[in-house]
């Protein structure tokens, strides 16, 4: 088997991002905008979030691989411009839009979350296979997947983490000089913000993806091609997000009533007053769009990015062929 370079693992999450993002991003804008028309009304518990939540300037694009805070400022439907039609699906959203901003509308927010989500993928995926081929001798085709998958989300979410922050920042006018007396006022360590909560969910999210992956394609396939990492990783990203659940709920509830009123509240705490104030079933609100959307943009992410390698292997081994 050929061993695919650091640089050609790097363009194999690279397609992989692309076609998440374009796959996922125009069903983030129907989710967002449909929220928005909600936005100001009490809240329920289950949409507890800061697109509906009225205090918060700020809401999350997740294009189910990894989430970017974007300004309310800078989308039409936060702005007066609102759903008019009657059919608030998907479709007639996406189709509503489509006749009113054409694609570009369709595709808001697309273009920042790219930026970021490919030197996301990049880092993760290589950072992924550079430690799992490190520990598998050692360890193991069981454990290996599982801390190679928790160490590399760290890593990526650690590093990516302060580019986010910079970014999100400069969307609000913020630059130059400004941007830098902000950091030094809050501290160097405000370019981690909120990077905690994110770590207790993807983290194990991460694990538990993983070693599911990497067990189904050993069992259920005799070798690694499109369509098999395409069921193994929406099945795994399924598994994930459904075990990961109740740290999404804790994660959104934290950020926002840290955006809306300033206040820091602990996970344990947070995770401990849905539970005995609104029961356990709280703790899974918004189940069905997370796991919809984590299946989608895993199975197309992997399927993405093993055929990719796939095409460098066959190309380096017709190389070395030819050589011979």
């Amino acid at each position: 088997m050929v061993e695919l370079s650091v640089t050609e693992r790097m363009g194999a999450a690279a397609i992989g991002s692309m076609l998440v993002a374009m796959t996922i991003t125009p069903l983030d804008v129907a989710k967002v905008k449909m929220q928005a028309t909600e936005e100001g009304k009490k809240c329920h518990h289950a949409c507890s979030n800061m697109v509906v939540n009225k205090k918060c300037n700020v809401f999350m694009l997740n294009d189910g691989i990894m989430e970017h805070q974007v300004l309310k400022a800078k989308w039409p439907c936060f702005r007066g411009s609102k759903i008019t039609s009657g059919n608030l699906s998907t479709y007639g959203i996406l189709k509503e839009t489509r006749r009113a901003e054409g694609i570009r509308g369709m595709y808001a927010g697309f273009l920042p979350t790219l930026l970021m989500s490919i030197p996301n993928n990049i880092l993760y995926f290589a950072a992924y296979e550079s430690i799992r081929n490190y520990l598998l001798p050692s360890c193991g085709e069981n454990l290996a997947p599982i801390i190679s998958g928790g160490s590399a989300r760290f890593i990526a979410t650690f590093s990516v983490a302060p580019f986010e922050y910079i970014r999100t920042r400069m969307q609000a006018g913020i630059y130059g000089k400004e941007l830098f007396s902000t950091v030094a006022s809050t501290g160097v360590h405000s370019l981690w913000q909120g990077v905690v909560p994110t770590l207790w969910r993807d983290i194990p999210f991460s694990a538990i993806y993983w070693v599911g992956y990497e067990g189904l394609s050993r069992s259920l396939f005799d070798r690694k091609t499109t369509q098999s990492a395409f069921i193994a990783g929406g099945a795994s990203g399924a598994a994930a997000a459904f075990v990961t659940m109740p740290f999404d709920v804790v994660k959104t509830r934290v950020q926002v009533q840290q955006t809306s009123s300033g206040t820091k509240s602990s996970l344990v705490k947070t995770l401990r007053t849905i539970s005995r104030e609104e029961g356990a079933a709280a703790l899974f609100s918004g189940l069905s769009p997370r796991v919809f959307k984590a299946t989608l943009s895993c199975a197309i992410m992997i399927s993405a990015y093993e055929t990719a390698k796939i095409c460098l292997e066959d190309r380096d081994r017709r190389i070395s062929f030819a050589t011979i």
